[in-house]
């Protein structure tokens, strides 16, 4: 069963008719070189349950970059993941102990800036947080912590699933490393009053178009 942050990378790749721009322009004032991003990939952290409480969960964090994992395990810094994705963009994150909230721009259905909450639970002996389903069963592992610190995050990100060309229903999933910025608690405040629930403005959205 494909879940929600699966459905809504599957609609990121498919949707052709909006193009997103670049925003590594929006983060000039934070940045992290190729050989940080690459040393951490190839030595990651490794993030007690004490450390992502104190320094991930309770926090928001806006999004700085992200690049794809090629199949043979190296990133590739040619590009920025975003750059030329038509139909999707980055995310901002909140993390709490039991659960994440996913603040994004919906283009499939224009809804504009919305937020998802998952359920999700920590794994501090693989520094990974897996998606949670309904029944309280560990689905995917949506982010493994590579780093954190006071100011920032680096994870391998769970993006999108893509065909394989092998068959119809043939896929692979696509990883990519992703650099967080932490917010102030005000610029939190600030940012979180621009969204809504994204089950609220689909059903507003459903009704709308029904009429």
């Amino acid at each position: 069963m494909i879940n929600t942050k699966q459905l809504f990378a599957v609609l990121s790749i498919t949707a052709m008719s909006f193009a997103m721009p670049s925003c590594s322009k929006d983060n000039q004032d934070f940045t992290i070189n190729e050989n940080e991003i690459q040393t951490v990939w190839s030595n990651p952290n490794k993030i007690s349950k004490e450390d992502f409480l104190s320094k991930i969960s309770g926090k928001a964090w806006k999004w700085v970059s992200s690049n794809e994992i090629k199949e043979d395990g190296s990133v590739d810094f040619s590009r920025g993941y975003y750059d030329e994705l038509l139909g999707g963009g980055p995310s901002d994150y909140y993390f709490d102990d039991n659960y994440y909230l996913n603040y994004y721009h919906d283009l499939s259905m224009g809804l504009g800036p919305v937020f998802r909450k998952s359920n999700s639970e920590y794994d501090d002996e693989t520094s990974t947080i897996y998606w949670v389903d309904n029944d309280g069963k560990r689905g995917e592992a949506d982010f493994v912590i590579l780093k954190a610190d006071s100011q920032h995050l680096i994870v391998k990100e769970y993006m999108a699933i893509k065909s394989t060309g092998k068959g119809d229903n043939d896929f692979k999933p696509i990883y990519a490393i992703s650099v967080y910025q932490k917010m102030s608690s005000s610029e939190y405040s600030t940012m979180k009053e621009e969204y809504r629930d994204f089950e609220e403005a689909e059903k507003e959205h459903n009704e709308k178009y029904r009429q």
